[in-house]
């Protein structure tokens, strides 16, 4: 971490441990040390700071909200017409892009394009950026997977970008 105008700041040793702990989780501080070529100290210290920092919560999950970062996410829907109330994949998918509109979330995801597929395990695609995880994983299970004709609702992380305004509809 540097120091500009008193305030730490994230340098590019710092992000490649963000970037490390986002893929890998689970893995030891010594993990990190050898994959990014530091001492288990020099680890220790850099994740102490954006721990305080709050970068990094206690679990080592990042919280990429607090550096302005966006969290780019596909979530893969599949639709059971059999026995539900919807009458079909375009209806529920309508009731997705209602969904991402609702108040609960503004401002902290936002849906950005709703896929149907063909011939495909997958009957939707629904891409959202999001500020937190927390967000997307509230729309997925309290929300997606309740809608008629859901049969499954899971969510991939595609990618994370430093961006200001990605959250504007």
């Amino acid at each position: 971490c540097l120091r500009a105008g008193g305030a730490l700041t994230v340098d590019e040793k710092d992000l490649e441990i963000l970037e490390y702990v986002a893929s890998h989780p689970h893995d030891p501080l010594k993990a990190i040390a050898f994959e990014l070529g530091i001492s288990r100290i020099t680890a220790q210290r850099r994740v102490s700071s954006l721990m305080r920092q709050g970068h990094l919560n206690r679990l080592l999950v990042v919280n990429f909200d607090s550096m302005g970062y966006t969290l780019h996410f596909r979530i893969d829907v599949n639709v059971n017409l059999q026995g539900g109330g919807a009458k079909s994949i375009k209806a529920v998918a309508m009731a997705i892009k209602q969904l991402g509109l609702h108040r609960k979330f503004r401002g902290r995801m936002f849906v950005s394009r709703i896929q149907l597929l063909l011939a495909s395990p997958t009957d939707i695609s629904v891409y959202v950026r999001a500020r937190d995880y927390e967000s997307v994983f509230a729309f997925v299970a309290e929300e997606l997977r309740a809608l008629d004709g859901v049969q499954s609702a899971s969510a991939v992380q595609a990618a994370w970008t430093l961006d200001e305004t990605a959250l504007s509809e």
